[in-house]
């Protein structure tokens, strides 16, 4: 998932109820840099232990010299 999808979802943005409906049912995963791009947000803008959990529900994709096909 794209990092701009997730911050969607956060951030409550209008085009969240439309991805909310694509996702539902599917396992979440997040490539290693939309991760470290999340966590760095959450850092920059002092995000306390809650709001860090929402970043729970999401795994993320080991990169292989495939992925980036």
């Amino acid at each position: 998932m794209d990092t701009d999808v997730v911050s969607f979802l956060f951030k409550t943005h209008s085009l969240a109820p439309a991805y909310q409906a694509l996702l539902a049912g599917r396992p979440l995963a997040v490539s290693l840099i939309t991760l470290a791009e999340i966590e760095y947000g959450m850092e920059v803008k002092n995000w306390g232990a809650g709001r860090r959990d929402l970043i729970a529900p999401f795994s993320y994709s080991p990169y292989t010299s495939t992925a980036g096909r």
